[in-house]
């Protein structure tokens, strides 16, 4: 739960958040609707425009929005972005990219992909230093490929799974500092698999990970809001079964968002 009093234990565990870094807040987000191919529009996607938006206002984030970018406007909002001259002070980032996708890639209207590896390329602490040691949140609503995210199996029947952690050494010569830390990145689906979305009412992925975030903010770190989504895909009822993913997770204390009357500052 978020703490409620300031102590050298809390410094420690907790990323830091003072008023000055809370008001110099800055978010990225990127929603593609309309396509250059008229048959690949998002229609529904203007919901999860709005909800994402007020979202991020609401927890104290200057957006910097923008709606149907080619993959090569993606990666310049991106350059552009880490240049950004309140990297120095806020306290951390969220980057929203809504569009198509397959593995790996998001798609620009232009249907040229735009690889999700550059998002932490350009904001990891050799091209921003000014984020090193600042949570950086990535949320991308995208499909990863065309698989279903659910199968039918016996009932009864044993269910196995393998975890495999993977260790990599990030470092640099000149800052001694590593290259890649402080980030997280929610995916909508797992790996090979769709992202569904209504065209009524937008992306069952966005619109759940809002009300989780509106409800729950004030209480619970990041991880654990992440993890309150999982928790919602998992007891779903639906015909159309995906599961969030949390990946590529290098925060190494607990971030808390502290909107509203609820602000607590280290």
């Amino acid at each position: 739960r978020a703490p409620s009093t300031f102590s050298p234990t809390n410094q420690r565990v907790i990323y830091p958040v003072t008023k000055q870094s809370k008001s110099n807040r800055i978010a990225l987000m990127i929603n593609n609707i309309k396509f250059h191919n008229d048959s690949s529009d998002r229609h529904g996607a203007e919901k999860d425009d709005r909800v994402m938006f007020n979202l991020l206002q609401s927890l104290g984030y200057q957006v910097v929005r923008y709606n149907n970018l080619t993959g090569k406007q993606i990666d310049d909002a991106l350059t552009q972005f880490s240049q950004h001259k309140k990297l120095t002070q806020t306290d951390s980032v969220f980057v929203t990219i809504m569009s198509h996708g397959d593995m790996g890639i998001i798609s620009g209207t232009d249907s040229k992909a735009f690889k999700t590896e550059e998002i932490f390329q350009h904001l990891n602490a050799k091209n921003c230093p000014a984020l090193v040691n600042k949570p950086k949140i990535i949320i991308i609503q995208a499909c990863r490929g065309a698989e279903r995210g659910s199968v039918d199996l016996p009932l009864q029947q044993p269910v196995h799974t393998d975890n495999i952690r993977a260790l990599s050494e990030n470092f640099t010569r000149a800052v001694r500092v590593h290259i890649e830390k402080d980030f997280i990145c929610f995916h909508s689906s797992t790996p090979h698999t769709v992202s569904y979305r209504s065209t009524s009412d937008g992306s069952f992925f966005i619109q759940t990970l809002a009300d989780v975030f509106n409800k729950w903010s004030h209480e619970y770190d990041i991880e654990e809001l992440f993890r309150k989504v999982m928790q919602h895909f998992e007891s779903s009822s639906s015909d159309y079964l995906q599961m969030p993913t949390k990946e590529r997770n290098t925060l190494t204390k607990r971030f808390y968002l502290f909107p509203g009357q609820f602000t607590f500052y280290l």
